[in-house]
This record gives structure tokens, C-alpha cells and sequence, in this order.
């Protein structure tokens, strides 16, 4: 009999249930082996959705699960991880060499539909240079060569970078239907407008709209693109005192993503300072969000840089609740958000910051 454990997570947004029933192989595994499908949450990319943990006995493996066309999930058996996405329906996995890079799926055609668009982006010059350029690098690490060879990946990897956002949109608007659009549209989300991911959403096949990544997409598009509604957060002081954003309707709030260790966070706190200094008698708060995990560094940042706004943390660096509300995955990373709730700037700092600050609020 085959064994599978399903660990089940609470998302951050109600998904919908279709069912997948998977017949797994993997002949060359030895009994007792676990097997992990993971659902991949795009709110906490740490902490999946769903896992649902196998065992292996006589080279098979089942289980069922739930699943929305095109959704994503991580693959993962001695240590090792594969993307791949899976449809309701029958789907049979097949593993060789009891490694997942060697897996194959079959009866899911968004895994299908994605496999085919990464092999003809694979075939794109800049693909094979970038990666080149950066084997060439690893090699030369430790000697010389190495500072010159890391510029010359840098400088190609912006050129891939640029032309992988090309390479989606053309995907995406050609195939407009494919299920898998939503995982091309979160790629390239960072790199694209919020009128260019508005846009394209709307036209996505309604699958597509209602998979793990796209139910992501709506959330940015709703509460973190430009005009978005502002998500309401409760967070606890350096005193202990819970400060809710929602509280500050009527103002202007800046919130401030940092960390005593981050440099350049710490380089642009003069212009914070600056623009409190201007604005907070003019209906401007700051916020500030650590995301440190050391409240001693966080405290004593504060003071060596003599920050005068509130301070919020919940001391869990990257995870912390806020940041994943956010979407903040760097720092120095910021959001204005009008008296309405809106957001209505993102990232602005030094004098594109003070002359947002002006438009607004002089």
C-alpha cells in the first residue's frame, strides 16, 4: 500500500479545488523513500500551500491532489527540487535515476506548454551567452580574471534580463489563452508597468486566472500596483505599542522598508530625515519596517541614524508579516499611500522622492 501525507496550509487568498490523481514511478528509488509535491505559494515562497509527502514502495508512488489548471508546484526527493505544473486530471510521474531533474510528466498540458517555451527561450542567442559568460566566471573565481569576468556577466545578464521581459510579453500575447501565462506574467512582474500587467491579466484564459500565480497577479494588481488599496497591517513598536496603518487615514503615510544591516537603507536615511523634516507638519507619517531579526542592531540603528518617525518589527527579517504582505523581496524598498488608503508611489527616493512629496502635499 502506498502512503502519502498531506500537509495542508492556509493560503493567503481563497483558491478553488480541482482534483489531480497521480501514479507515480520511480524504479530505481528504494523502498521507504519519501517523495515531496509541494504547491507553490507566491504570498510566502518559503512556506508552500500544500505538501503532500509520499512514500515509495516497489518503484510507485500516489497520491491526490488539489490543483488548479497550470498550477505550480516543487518536486523534490534527496535533497533535489523540480519546478513543475499540474492540471486536474490523470497525471502519471515518472522518475529515473531517482533524480527529479530526469522527471517526466504526463497529462498535464500546462507542464507540457512550459517545458516547449523554455526550450525555444533556451535556443535564444543571449540565452547561451549569458550562460556562457557565467560558467566563464565560476571558473575564474579566486584568480585575476574574476573582477573583469563578473562585469562582463553583470552587463550581459541586464541584456537577458531586458530581453527575457520581451521574449514573455511576445509569449504571452501570441498565446494569450495558455494556461501557463500566469507563472510569464509573475516572472517579469518586477520589470513590467502596472498598465502593462492590468492589461494583460484581463485578457488571461479564466484558468489562468484562477491558478496559485494568478490569484497572486489579482492580489498585486488590486492592493500594490499604483491606486491599489493599500494592505491594512498591525505591528508592534519599539515600545511595544500595536501601530495599525489603517489608523492614519486623513495622512499621508510613507512606510520605509529597512534593516540596520543594509547598507544602502542606511545611506538614504539622511533623505528620509530630510523629507520628515519638510513634510511631517504637512500631513506626511513615516513608517518605517525592519526587517531585522536583532532588535539590539534594530534599536541602535535608530539611534545612530537618529530616526525620528515610528519604527515597526516583528524581528523575522524576510518573513516578516508585513514584507510578505508587501511583496518586499529587497531593500531599500518604499510605498506612499494617500489618505484614502491608495498607494500612490512606490520606490521613489532622494529628490525623486521629495518632489512626489511636493506634488502632494504642498
Amino acid at each position: 500500500m502506498f502512503k502519502c501525507i498531506v500537509f495542508l496550509f492556509l493560503p493567503a487568498l481563497c483558491f478553488s479545488q480541482k482534483i489531480a490523481v497521480i501514479s507515480g514511478y520511480a524504479p530505481e528509488s528504494q523502498n521507504g523513500t519519501t517523495i515531496s509535491i509541494k504547491e507553490f505559494n507566491p504570498f510566502d515562497r518559503k512556506n508552500p500551500l500544500n505538501t503532500y509527502v509520499c512514500e515509495i514502495e516497489n518503484g510507485k508512488f500516489s497520491s491526490t491532489i488539489n490543483t488548479e489548471y497550470g498550477n505550480r508546484f516543487s518536486l523534490e526527493l534527496n535533497e533535489k527540487s523540480q519546478q513543475i505544473f499540474i492540471d486536474p486530471g490523470k497525471i502519471k510521474i515518472t522518475i529515473r535515476n531517482d533524480d527529479v531533474s530526469s522527471v517526466k510528466i504526463d497529462g498535464s498540458k500546462s507542464n507540457r506548454l512550459y517545458d516547449l517555451y523554455l526550450q525555444e527561450w533556451k535556443q535564444q542567442p543571449i540565452y547561451k551567452e549569458t550562460y556562457d559568460s557565467q560558467v566563464k566566471m565560476f571558473k575564474m573565481e579566486n584568480t585575476a580574471s574574476y573582477k573583469s569576468a563578473r562585469t562582463e556577466y553583470d552587463s550581459l545578464r541586464i541584456i537577458f534580463d531586458r530581453k527575457y521581459t520581451i521574449f514573455a510579453l511576445d509569449h504571452i500575447r501570441a498565446y494569450i489563452h495558455s494556461y501557463i501565462n500566469s507563472q510569464l506574467l509573475y516572472d517579469i512582474k518586477d520589470r513590467i508597468s502596472s498598465d502593462t500587467i492590468s492589461s494583460l491579466y484581463k485578457k488571461l484564459n479564466k484558468r489562468s486566472r484562477s491558478n496559485n500565480l494568478g490569484v497572486f497577479i489579482k492580489y498585486q494588481i488590486d492592493s500594490l500596483n499604483i491606486q491599489g488599496k493599500a494592505p491594512d497591517f498591525q505591528q508592534s513598536d519599539t515600545s511595544g505599542n500595536s501601530i495599525i496603518l489603517s489608523h492614519f487615514r486623513s495622512k499621508y503615510v510613507l512606510l520605509d522598508f529597512w534593516a540596520s544591516w543594509c547598507v544602502p537603507c542606511r545611506a538614504e536615511n539622511p533623505n528620509l530625515i530630510n523629507a520628515f523634516q519638510l513634510f511631517s507638519k504637512k500631513n506626511l507619517v513615516i513608517i518605517g519596517v525592519s526587517l531585522d531579526s536583532s532588535k539590539d542592531n534594530w534599536l541602535k540603528a535608530i539611534k545612530e541614524d537618529r530616526l525620528p518617525w515610528l519604527q515597526v518589527s516583528d524581528l523575522k527579517g524576510f518573513d516578516n508579516i508585513i514584507a510578505k504582505k508587501y511583496n518586499v523581496r529587497s531593500i531599500p524598498s518604499n510605498f506612499l499611500v494617500d489618505p484614502e488608503g491608495r498607494i500612490i508611489a512606490k520606490n521613489v527616493r532622494g529628490k525623486a522622492l521629495l518632489d512626489v512629496l511636493t506634488k502632494y502635499l504642498e
